[in-house]
């Protein structure tokens, strides 16, 4: 596979996790959402910028082949959005990560500041999906599989995510 294909590839994985957490967001009553489009040079902080009863989200989402989530998976831009979006309590800047690939298909959500804050502390340069899934010191959510059915436009139903744990526990992050 040529360069320009991977990248394609990559790409492609990372639209389709960004559809199926938008697709999410519709399984959650009083949510307001808003996409968040590219200026030029991809300067958004985030994918989206999300408005729930319990806190506002500005959320980045990131699918990868491999078994790790580095820092070098944002961008500078997008570092810098969802680190200063956390200017009042409730604000969070989130990410959302999937781990997909012919074993594995497991996401998670976690705030970027507090993932920074652990990769210091331990001097990680990256972390682990077993982090994810079994750390005690690094808060995270994992996000249940589930399907979004819309009766009306059949072009909007497609796997989703259970996203009712990061609406309750946001604060925990």
């Amino acid at each position: 596979m040529s360069k320009s294909e991977l990248q394609k590839e990559r790409h492609d994985r990372g639209e389709e996790f960004q559809n199926e957490i938008r697709r999410s967001w519709r399984l959650i009553p009083n949510v307001w959402r808003m996409r968040i489009t590219d200026g030029r040079g991809a300067t958004r902080p985030a994918d989206e910028i999300v408005t729930t009863i319990n806190g506002n989200f500005l959320v980045e989402a990131k699918r990868t082949a491999g078994n790790k989530f580095e820092l070098g998976f944002i961008r500078p831009n997008q570092f810098r959005g969802l680190l200063n979006f956390e200017v009042i309590p409730r604000n969070f800047g989130l990410v959302f990560v999937s781990f997909l690939n012919k074993d594995i298909d497991e996401a998670f959500a976690f705030r970027l500041s507090t993932a920074v804050k652990y990769m210091q502390e331990y001097r990680y340069r990256y972390i682990a999906r077993n982090v994810f899934k079994e750390s005690m010191t690094l808060p995270v959510i994992e996000l249940p599989r589930t399907y979004y059915h819309d009766p009306q436009n059949a072009k909007l139903s497609g796997p989703a995510y259970d996203l009712t744990e990061v609406i309750e526990r946001c604060r925990l992050l």
